[in-house]
């Protein structure tokens, strides 16, 4: 084998200089492996934070904001309350949204309402002051808000019934809409909001 027999030849001096040149490698190749398996643990780690919401058993340091566009979300009307500390949980409901989701939605607050009536804000967007306690027999205080009224900083359309968890800063955390197709997605939510508000 030449190489062995170059080795061989080699004087002691140079023969260390190899065999250091070799451990050098090994130890490269060894280091980029352990950093590939540490960077995919550190991957999946993430990857599981970010599965999980407001409501996990964590917090998630790379939430970040809900965004609509490019910048996130802010809420700007100052017809709608926003807490000095903790989260502010803001509903918004038009007479636009499809009947099926507001009747789901009014279904989950009613229920969420009676144990969290001071944690919730809800508002209807329309004209049709007794549109949800009289169309739907929604049992919350809501407050009327004119529909023309800007309520987020950027164009999200309020059509169907939305919910907007909010820091002190009136930034968008989380945003749930209501869907026809997507009950079941409302139930869950409405679960672990009430699991969230308890644990406030």
């Amino acid at each position: 084998m030449p190489f062995i027999d170059f080795i061989m030849g080699m004087q002691m001096k140079d023969k260390t200089f190899v065999l250091i040149i070799i451990l050098l490698g090994l130890l490269n190749v060894w280091s980029l492996y352990t950093n590939n398996q540490r960077q995919a643990q550190i991957d999946s780690y993430k990857s599981q934070i970010q599965k999980m919401s407001l409501f996990g058993k964590g917090t998630n340091p790379d939430w970040g904001f809900e965004k609509v566009g490019k910048t996130p979300a802010k809420i700007v009307a100052p017809e709608v309350d926003i807490k000095k500390e903790g989260l502010t949980i803001s509903i918004f409901f038009t007479d636009r949204g499809c009947l099926t989701c507001v009747e789901n939605e009014v279904k989950n607050i009613n229920q969420l309402f009676q144990d969290h009536t001071s944690k919730l804000n809800v508002y209807l967007m329309s004209h049709n002051k007794s549109y949800l306690s009289r169309l739907f027999g929604a049992k919350f205080v809501y407050k009327n808000l004119d529909p023309e009224v800007k309520v987020l900083d950027n164009d999200f359309d309020f059509g169907n019934p939305v919910v907007l968890i909010t820091d002190v800063n009136g930034l968008v955390h989380r945003i749930h809409i209501g869907e026809k197709e997507n009950v079941k997605k409302s139930d869950q939510f409405y679960k672990e909001l009430d699991s969230l508000l308890s644990s406030l």
